[in-house]
């Protein structure tokens, strides 16, 4: 069995309903490990990014400065005050029921922290010109994290911070970008414990950065955009987008998967051996 689950959200406003569909694969095509359950956060807004500390502690944001909470598992979304209403908040990063970040644009990359639950907000950054990608938490390092941007000034936006989110410094971590070169929303992979980043890109390849500062660009052959990566060791990477690819040597050579399903590959994710992904089509009603 190829332990297809369906997974339906529903998003929209007063004039129209977005149901999106999300098919659920596993790759070692063995039973599924855990029932989906649909959940209204009981608001319209168009989220955009959402963060699991813990099974009961998730953080989500979204337009129009929309920054949600649950803290029992989705039975009940609470709003937070918002960081600026006037923004869209594209990718967030919790640590727990109190500090999380928020990052969001459009024509300025900004990010806020939180240490109260959301009760206020600190501007930790601000860069003009600039769009937030990705916020992620590096596992296994206590406080560290790191920030991906569109490229700005002829470089990817790429900053570590070392005190959750309070401070961040681009120190090492240049990567110059080709014109045209831009990144995803949440379309950052960090690998633990080397700490290798894997930025995906809409110019058929994927970038690597290695803690030495060095930059490796992986082409990736008959995939244009690089919607979602995942890897659980530097050597083994998967990515996705029209097509699904796999590679065993750190990016060198690509073999396709011939995954199922039809759609997008919006995202990749796994432990260990195992892996599963999502692909998504969307429909009117």
């Amino acid at each position: 069995n190829s332990g297809k689950i369906i997974l339906k959200s529903k998003l929209g406003n007063q004039n129209e309903n977005i149901y999106s569909y999300f098919i659920f694969y596993h790759l070692h095509f063995k039973s599924y490990i855990c029932q989906l359950k649909e959940q209204a956060t009981g608001f319209v807004t168009k989220l955009n990014s959402i963060s699991a500390v813990v099974n009961n502690i998730v953080w989500a944001c979204g337009d129009f400065g929309k920054v949600l909470k649950t803290t029992n598992s989705g039975i009940n979304w609470v709003v937070t005050n918002s960081p600026n209403a006037s923004r869209d908040y594209h990718t967030i990063a919790g640590k727990d029921a109190l500090t999380a970040l928020v990052g969001g644009g459009p024509d300025t990359a900004v990010i806020y922290k939180t240490t109260n639950g959301g009760s206020s907000w600190s501007r930790t950054f601000r860069q003009t010109g600039g769009f937030n990608d990705a916020i992620t938490r590096m596992n296994g390092f206590p406080g560290v994290y790191e920030f991906l941007g569109d490229p700005v000034g002829r470089r990817w936006s790429l900053l570590l911070s070392y005190d959750y989110g309070s401070a961040w410094d681009s120190e090492g971590l240049y990567i110059l970008f080709i014109s045209g070169e831009t990144g995803w929303n949440n379309s950052l992979f960090v690998s633990t414990p080397s700490s290798n980043s894997f930025l995906f890109t809409n110019r058929t390849k994927l970038i690597q950065s290695f803690t030495n500062v060095l930059i490796v660009n992986h082409p990736i052959p008959g995939l244009t955009n690089s919607f979602s990566v995942w890897g659980n060791r530097n050597e083994r990477i998967i990515t996705g987008g029209s097509i699904m690819l796999y590679s065993a040597n750190g990016g060198n050579n690509w073999t396709n998967v011939n995954a199922l399903g039809s759609g997008t590959m919006n995202g990749i994710t796994g432990s260990g051996s195992k892996w599963f992904y999502i692909k998504g089509l969307q429909a009117k009603v």
